[in-house]
C-alpha cells in the first residue's frame, strides 16, 4: 500500500468525490460467495500476465466491481486500472470504471466483516438523499498474500451515486445571474 493510500484511508468515513472514467483490464467472473477468494486470485494473476505480455503496467491496485451478489451467485469483474484502453487477451477484456459522482469509504479488516461496511455505506447513501447510479467496486489496498493478518487489511469501497434532486444546480448560458 502506498503512503498516499495509507494517509487517505479513513475507515468509518464517507466522502463524495468526482472521478474521471478509468480504463481497466478485467476478467468477467460468475461464482458463488464461497468461491470469490480463489476466483479473484486467479483473475488478478491472469490480468497481470496479460498486461505483462502487452507491455502495460497497472496504474493502481487490483479491484473487483460487483454487478450481482446473492447467497447463491456473484457476478463481477476483476482486474486492474490501466493508463489507456487495452485490447483483449484470452479471458482478459478492456473495461472502464465510470466517471461521475462517487461515495467513497474504507473497510479495515477481513472480508468476513465487509458486509457491515456496506450496510453503513447504504445507510449513508439513503440518509443523505442519494441513490445508487451503478454497481459498487472494491479496491484492494492490501494484498492478503503479502499481509496474512486480516486485521491489517484495507479495502476502499466506491459506489456511483445520483445526488438528491434538490442539490442539483442548472447553469444555462444566458440564464446565470450574478
Amino acid at each position: 500500500m502506498s503512503m498516499a493510500m495509507t494517509e487517505a484511508a479513513k475507515p468509518g468515513t464517507f466522502e463524495l468525490i468526482e472521478r474521471a472514467a478509468q480504463p481497466t483490464a478485467v476478467i468477467p467472473i460468475e461464482t458463488t460467495p464461497d468461491g470469490i477468494g480463489p476466483a479473484l486470485g486467479q483473475a488478478f494473476a491472469e490480468v497481470q500476465a496479460a498486461l505483462g505480455r502487452a507491455g502495460v503496467a497497472p496504474v493502481g491496485p487490483p479491484f473487483a466491481r460487483y454487478f450481482e451478489h446473492s447467497p447463491a451467485r456473484m457476478t463481477l469483474e476483476a482486474g486492474f486500472p490501466v493508463g489507456m484502453p487495452v485490447g483483449g487477451d484470452g479471458r482478459v477484456k478492456p473495461g472502464e470504471l465510470p466517471a461521475g459522482r462517487i461515495v467513497q469509504t474504507w473497510h479495515a479488516g477481513g472480508y468476513d466483516t465487509v458486509a457491515e461496511t456496506y450496510g453503513r455505506l447504504e445507510a449513508w447513501i439513503r440518509e443523505n438523499g442519494h441513490t445508487p447510479a451503478g454497481p459498487p467496486w472494491e479496491v484492494y489496498l492490501t494484498d492478503p498474500t503479502s499481509q496474512p493478518d486480516p486485521s491489517r487489511w484495507m479495502t476502499e469501497i466506491l459506489w456511483p451515486i445520483r445526488p438528491p434532486w434538490g442539490c442539483m444546480s442548472l447553469h444555462l448560458p444566458g440564464h446565470i445571474k450574478g
